[in-house]
This record gives C-alpha cells, sequence and structure tokens, in this order.
C-alpha cells in the first residue's frame, strides 16, 4: 500500500471513528439516564466514575501478537492480574479481557475501534459512567489513540505496563512479517517502528498514530505539540515501564508527557526492573521474556491494584 494511499484511508477512518464515538455518547446518555448521576458522584466504592453497583469496570488490552500465537492467547498474560483484582473484592463481571478480532497484529485504529465499542458495551451492561483500562505493549497506543479521540470521557483511570507509547526499535521486522502474511498483518508494527517517529516517519500501517498522540519529539525537544495524556485532570495516568525489556526498546519510549525523547521526567512514570522468567509457563517452554514477565511480577500488579484503587 502507498505511503499516500494510507494516509488518505486512515484520515477517512479516523473521522468516521471519531464520529462514531460521539454517537455512542449521544446513545448512551438517551438510553441510561443514571449515567448522569453516577458522573456526578453517585454510588460507593474506589474510583470516580464507579456506579452505585460497585467500583468502575476494569479492561485489560492486550498489544502485538507474534505470528506464533493468536489475540486469545496473549490476552490470557492478564489473567493473573484479574485473579488478584478479584480476591480484592471486584466482582467478576467487572474484570473484562479485551481480545481483539482481526488480522494478526492489526492496526492501532482498528485496536481503538474494537476497544471503543467493547469501552460502550461494559459502560451499558454494568450501568458504569467510566471504567479504567490497564494495557500493555501495542495495546497501550492502541488504548492512548481511543482516549485521544475523545474515549478519555469513558475513562477513570489508565495504567500503560510497557507501553509502546513513543514506538520501538524491535518494531522494525513489521514490513517483512506482513509481506509473509499480507496486508492489513502487522500494520501495528509498522506504525510503531522507528520510535519517536514524526508524522511521515513510519514504516508503513494505515495512518501516522505516533504523530497523532505524541506530536514531534526530537533529542532535545519538542517541535510538534501533543497532548500525550488528554484530559489529566479526570483520567489518572500511570506508566510503568521495565528498564531491561528487550521489545520497548528504548524502554524510555514507554514514557509518557514527554518534553525530548527519552524524558521519563514525569511523575506518572515508574521504572521497575523485571527480568526474564525461563520457568513461566504461560509464554511456553522457554518461559516469559522481560517484556512479558512484567504482568506476572507482584510488585508491578499491585502498583496497578494501588493505583486504579486509588491506594484503597
Amino acid at each position: 500500500m502507498s505511503r499516500r494511499y494510507g494516509c488518505i484511508s486512515g484520515v477517512l477512518v479516523l473521522v468516521l471513528f471519531t464520529a462514531s464515538l460521539v454517537g455512542c455518547a449521544a446513545e448512551g446518555d438517551d438510553d441510561d439516564p443514571t449515567l448522569d448521576e453516577e458522573a456526578n458522584g453517585g454510588g460507593g466504592g474506589g474510583g470516580g466514575g464507579h456506579g452505585g453497583h460497585g467500583p468502575n469496570p476494569v479492561i485489560w488490552v492486550h498489544g502485538c501478537a507474534p505470528p506464533f500465537a493468536t489475540h486469545d492467547q496473549v490476552s490470557h498474560f492478564t489473567d493473573g492480574q484479574r485473579a488478584f483484582f478479584q480476591a480484592h473484592g471486584y466482582p467478576a463481571d467487572r474484570l473484562v479481557r479485551f481480545v481483539f478480532s482481526g488480522a494478526q497484529c492489526g492496526s492501532n485504529l482498528a485496536f481503538a475501534s474494537q476497544l471503543a465499542s467493547l469501552v460502550s458495551s461494559v459502560r451499558a451492561s454494568t450501568h458504569s459512567s467510566k471504567v479504567d483500562i490497564v494495557a500493555h505493549s501495542m495495546g497501550a497506543l492502541s488504548a492512548r489513540l481511543y482516549l485521544a479521540l475523545g474515549g478519555y470521557r469513558y475513562v477513570d483511570h489508565f495504567v500503560s505496563i510497557s507501553g509502546a507509547n513513543h514506538g520501538s526499535l524491535a518494531a522494525e521486522p513489521g514490513v517483512a512479517l506482513q509481506a509473509m502474511l499480507g496486508f492489513p498483518a502487522y500494520e501495528g508494527m509498522q506504525e510503531m517502528f522507528p520510535p519517536y517517529a514524526c508524522y511521515g516517519q513510519t514504516s508503513g500501517g494505515s495512518f501516522d498514530v505516533q504523530s497523532l498522540v505524541n506530536g514531534c519529539l526530537t533529542a532535545t525537544g519538542r517541535t510538534v505539540n501533543a497532548d500525550e495524556t488528554p484530559d489529566s485532570s479526570h483520567v489518572d495516568y500511570l506508566s510503568i515501564r521495565n528498564s531491561i525489556d528487550e521489545e520497548i526498546v528504548p524502554s524510555e519510549s514507554g514514557c509518557l508527557n514527554q518534553h525530548f525523547q527519552n524524558d521519563c521526567s514525569d511523575h506518572i512514570n515508574v521504572q521497575v526492573t523485571v527480568p526474564p522468567a525461563p520457568g513461566l509457563g504461560p509464554c511456553g517452554p522457554d518461559g516469559c521474556p522481560a517484556h512479558v514477565a512484567i504482568l506476572f511480577d507482584p510488585g508491578v500488579t499491585q502498583t496497578v491494584f494501588d493505583h486504579i484503587t486509588d491506594g484503597h
């Protein structure tokens, strides 16, 4: 797909997606008048956007599935975190696993669109005005696209774990993988390479997701502005990066509210060091690399829980 064609189609889909978010908001407000009451402080429990029937629903968003795995398989890497939340009082129906339906490692826009539909469905079924989102790897970039296009109105807490928020050097094989498997496989991976891509600099993909959510950052400063944490006065952001991550390279790419490349100075950024876990079965006989092992780390899980429950 040519770069010119990709940009035009990407913009068209972007307009349609943004319009669908507005439509969902209007439909939700009309169909469920209790949402306004909850947004104004009704109900009890942790979180600022909960309804009267429990805490905010929490949605876990997986990342780019490698060629040997399915989206469903990688979505189960967060089972341990959901079990922790349930053991600490969350009802099972408020712990939601996002599973992408589409081409292997599809575009971030496709991920974001399906996330928008899931958020709308979960809010309706639980009568909650807002949800919390925990996103891993490319899932963090997709979820941030959802937030940037208006989804921030429905999110109370957002956690990025080893997020590809500013791309990754390790995403370079995306072009070769798409050539092997065919379009639109690995569009999302192409959109992540190179890291800190400004407009027109990604290796391919449907549109420039990095520049849309991050603007343009150089080694010495920002040349194009973008709000990396939309509506941060109402959405509580946290980004956890693994200092020895082999998939998010540089690991500082995961940091948010950067003023120049690799800037992790904002207080919402937390660094951990979680090594690979050779004996961890969910990743296969060789265990989990550091990029995935972070999801099973007890300290990280506790940090995610404390952030979402505001320490309670």
